[in-house]
């Protein structure tokens, strides 16, 4: 009777707080009790609540493990009338096309697979073969291993689409790709969306950002072998034009980009010309 009674009222209190969901209004970073980045909630997306949420951060159950999403950016509804967001087969309009894995290329490790956000507005395709190709480097901390290197990226998007003058307010991160001293190839627009890194000539280039500040040395052999690489991949797959231009960031704004050391390296590349 007793053991009765108790499941009962266990059972009851389980479905009670299965019934509380944190459903979110934008699309927001989820994060482990670490602080460190697992998701991201896309709007109307809903979760269960777990128990010690504080005045900052709701506590939510998300892929079967303990996760947090700032209190600010969702609300409270009932989980059994929340309905999904998408259905089966709909595209979401915000979304960056994935780049398709070309032959010849080296490891890209795909937006889902560092944890890219989506964007804030619908992405625009080029619509012609890029005929440049602009290197920076992104001033920031280096990067050796795929951890390092995907949070790295994540910063790079939160910097590029938060609103100034804590960002730039972009859409979406603005390179079309990343390469880290790991040696992956990291994708941000990929080879057939618009960058948003260098003004005047973002719908005829292609955007490759090394991760890491490089006005006094060399990014590592691997990063400079993933680069060449994906540039030599663009080319054979008709990517970028046969007779495409590189250039560096300072070749076509006033800036320091991609750092002395780097911008001095790549003169001597193929194709650099900044006529």
């Amino acid at each position: 009777m007793w053991i009765l009674m108790i499941f009962t009222i266990f059972t009851v209190i389980q479905n009670s707080h299965a019934r509380d969901c944190a459903c979110a209004l934008t699309r927001e970073q989820i994060l482990n009790s670490d602080a460190g980045f697992v998701g991201t909630a896309v709007i109307g997306e809903c979760f269960q609540i777990l128990p010690h949420t504080n005045a900052t951060w709701q506590h939510i159950q998300y892929h079967h493990q303990s996760a947090w999403i700032s209190i600010s950016s969702v609300e409270i509804r009932d989980c059994d009338s929340t309905v999904p967001t998408t259905t089966p087969g709909s595209v979401d309009p915000t979304a960056v096309r994935p780049s398709p894995q070309l032959p010849g290329c080296p490891p890209i490790i795909t937006r889902a697979d560092w944890g890219a956000m989506p964007p804030s507005h619908s992405m625009t395709l080029l619509t012609e073969k890029p005929k440049l190709v602009i290197i920076h480097h992104g001033a920031t901390s280096p990067c050796s291993t795929q951890n390092e290197c995907s949070k790295r990226v994540r910063s790079y998007q939160t910097f590029h689409m938060s609103a100034p003058p804590a960002g730039r307010g972009w859409w979406d991160v603005g390179y079309n790709f990343m390469v880290g001293e790991d040696g992956n190839v990291y994708e941000g627009r990929g080879w057939d969306q618009v960058g948003a890194h260098a003004y005047g000539y973002n719908s005829v280039s292609l955007g490759i950002s090394f991760i890491g500040d490089f006005r006094e040395r060399l990014p590592n052999p691997n990063a400079i072998r993933a680069a060449q690489a994906l540039i030599r991949c663009g080319l054979d797959n008709g990517k970028i034009t046969g007779n495409y231009k590189l250039r560096g960031h300072r070749d076509v704004g006033n800036t320091e980009c991609p750092g002395q050391t780097l911008y001095d390296y790549i003169q001597t590349w193929p194709h650099y010309n900044i006529h």
